[in-house]
This record gives structure tokens, sequence and C-alpha cells, in this order.
């Protein structure tokens, strides 16, 4: 399936208004696809996606007759956004509909599933049996049928966006390399675990982006993001930014995007928005849980102290994802009114030093007023032990 990527022009001739393509993406490889000045209308096949708000060419249109060159010219993508709460959630059922733990249970309390409905769509959940009545594992064969019926269903619904959980490889035990070949058909609109894209597509990652919304610091972000894009692009083709679409860090993802990444070939972004007026206080953490989701590796801006990006950093790690914190105390701004700057801090993950940034000499004494006491910084400042029990080992984030 090929997404296109269109824009309003005016004809020449008649004057009148046009829209053209400047560009595809595969749905299955993510390559841009190069289209010169092609005409919409001249398109046989075309659909239009209303939860992308974006056109497209399913399997079915004539390829071999579109005007398209493969001259591996990298163009601009857009942010892609969705909304969290918008989204179909698909999960890992058994057929008596118990949905009693882990992301059934969540699908039930905030999806609209149906308890003892074990099978197909419920509210803005869609459960995918991975065990029988009697809660049983079923084979990888029944369960690749259960997969199939889930990918029509999803092809029906176009206008629709389908968020996809690790199914099938919790309490069914099957593990990734099993589960994740059977979504290799998946449309446009259905969205993939990191971890299952980079299965599909080894040359692709997910990197989220996260932090405070009082960090604002962009020449010290746009710093460590240029610094871990370079070196994941030694090693991966293509890199997806994902972020929040909130304030502070969020923020600062989107202009570095726009600005910096969108001009450097394979990187594209994803911004997944919460639902304040749907979830209240409890938007946030469940937009948490999709990027946490979506994602392959994290770079993760912490003062320390936010215990939401601690949680954030936390939920990454237990999940298996390749995570770098960054200790935003080191930017300028901020260290010159606190007084701090920080050591390097040791991933218990993968045993590397990681620093929030460089500070080649002792940082000067700076005395700063905190009501009555006076703190002075004549050396740098230990961070706080990050409290956490990594599940797996990966390659470095660098």
């Amino acid at each position: 399936m090929i997404v296109l990527i269109t824009f309003e022009d005016t004809d020449e001739k008649t004057g009148k208004p046009v829209r053209r393509v400047s560009h595809g993406v595969d749905s299955i490889t993510g390559k841009n696809i190069v289209m010169s000045d092609v005409n919409l209308s001249e398109l046989a096949g075309v659909k239009y996606h209303e939860g992308m708000r974006e056109y497209y060419l399913d399997e079915a249109s004539p390829r071999e007759q579109l005007p398209i060159n493969y001259r591996g010219v990298e163009q601009k993508a857009p942010v892609r956004r969705v909304k969290d709460a918008e989204m179909v959630f698909c999960f890992g059922s058994n057929l008596a509909g118990r949905h009693g733990k882990g992301a059934a249970q969540f699908a039930m309390r905030n999806h609209g599933a149906k308890y003892g409905m074990g099978e197909g769509r419920t509210g803005m959940a869609y459960a995918l049996p991975t065990k029988n009545e009697h809660l049983e594992v079923l084979p990888l064969s029944v369960i690749e049928k259960y997969v199939e019926e889930y990918l029509l269903y999803t092809e029906a619904h176009p206008d629709e966006i389908f968020y996809t959980t690790k199914f099938g490889t919790g309490l069914a035990s099957y593990k990734d390399t099993e589960i994740a070949p059977m979504l290799r058909g998946a449309g446009p609109n259905v969205l993939l675990p990191g971890a299952w894209m980079n299965i599909l597509d080894p040359g692709h990652i997910h990197l989220a982006a996260v932090g405070s919304r009082d960090f604002n610091h962009y020449e010290f972000f746009k710093h460590h993001m240029d610094s871990a894009i370079a070196n994941l692009k030694k090693k991966f083709e293509k890199v997806t930014l994902v972020s929040g679409g909130a304030k502070g860090t969020d923020a600062m993802a989107e202009r570095y995007y726009k600005e910096s990444g969108s001009k450097i070939p394979g990187v594209s972004m994803t911004v997944v928005e919460a639902n304040w007026g749907k979830y209240s206080k409890s938007a946030g953490p469940k937009r948490n849980r999709t990027m946490v989701g979506l994602s392959t590796h994290v770079i993760a801006f912490w003062d320390m102290a936010s215990p939401g990006t601690s949680n954030m950093i936390s939920t990454s790690r237990e999940e298996g994802l390749i995570v770098k914190v960054v200790d935003t105390r080191l930017a300028p701004d901020f260290a010159a009114s606190h007084g701090t700057y920080g050591e390097e801090i040791q991933d218990k993950k993968t045993g590397s030093l990681e620093t929030g940034g460089s500070v080649e000499t002792p940082a000067p004494a700076v005395t700063v007023e905190r009501g009555r006491k006076l703190f002075v910084n004549t050396a740098y400042a230990q961070p706080p032990a990050l409290n956490i029990k990594p599940k797996a080992s990966g390659p470095k984030l660098s």
C-alpha cells in the first residue's frame, strides 16, 4: 500500500486548482517514492483515508502504470499525528472473554472491551484470541487465522487507526519473532509495536524523545538529538521520532524534526496526542503507554527529579527498550540558575556510561540562594542512582 503525500496547486493551462502528489510512502518498507509532477486525478485506484487525512493506493492498484521513478531522492515527510483515545486498541484475549489482566483489562477499562466477548470489535477495542475458552494457549496456526481476520477488518475500515499491542507474547508466552511476521500485510492504518516493526524491517527503529514540560533549552536538546540520530543512522536506515504532542520536550521534538530531522534521509516523525478532554489527568500516562509500545529506543531528558519522566524511563526499560538518559541540569541556563552540573550516569541496562553533556573542565563554584540556605557547588553533583532493573540487554543508544 502506498500513502500519497499531496498538495494544492494551480493548473497552468486552465488556472483551476488541482491536487498533485509530491511523493509516496510504501507502507511495508517505509521508503519514500518520488513521483514526478503527478496529478492526483490521473492515478487509478486512489482512495482517501479519513483517519490519516491522506490519499493512498491499495495493493490492487496498477502500480506498473504509475509514473513513478526510484531516483532515491528523499522528500520531507509530514508529521504523522494520531490521537491516543481515537485509535482502536487491539489486544490479546481468550475466547471466554475473561479480560482480567494486562492489556485485556486495560482495554475493558479504557476502550470499551466487553467482558465475555473474546473475539472481534467492541467499542474502541478489538479482541484477538491467543487462548481458548479454557484459557489454554492456542497454536500459532490458529492465532494466524485470527490475525488474518483482524487485518481484513482493518482493511474494511480505512477511516480508523488501529493500535496493535504485543498480543500473544505475554500470558501466551510466544516470542515476538513468532507473532510479528503474521502482521506483515498490515495497512497504513495499523500501528504496530516498535519491536515488531524492527523485526519486519530490521533497518527501521522508533526513537521516543521524552522529558518534562518545563524543559525548554532547545540548543541543548538539539545537540543531543543530533548526536543520538547520527549514531543510530550508522546502524539503521530509518529512524522514526515519536513524541507526545505536549509542551516543553515534546514541542522541541517537533521543532527539531521540522528544522533538522526532516532533512535527514530516512527520518520521519509520529506524534501521539493525549485526549485530555476524555481522560483528564490519566490522559498523559495512557498516551505514554502508547508511546512506549510504538518505540524501540528512548532518549529521556531528565532533571533527576521529575516523576513523570522517571516513570517513562523505568517503564521503557521494563519493556526492553534501549534508553539513554540526558541530565538536563547540564543545560547552560539551568545550571546557571541552580548551581548543579551532574555526572555521567551508569546505564544499568547496557553497562555503558551515558552523560547528559560534556563538561571538559570542572565547573566554577556557583552560589545560589535557596530560601535561607546557600548551596555552593565546588565539584560535580552526584545524581541519585537509578533504581531500575531492566529485563533484557540490547544495542547501546550513544
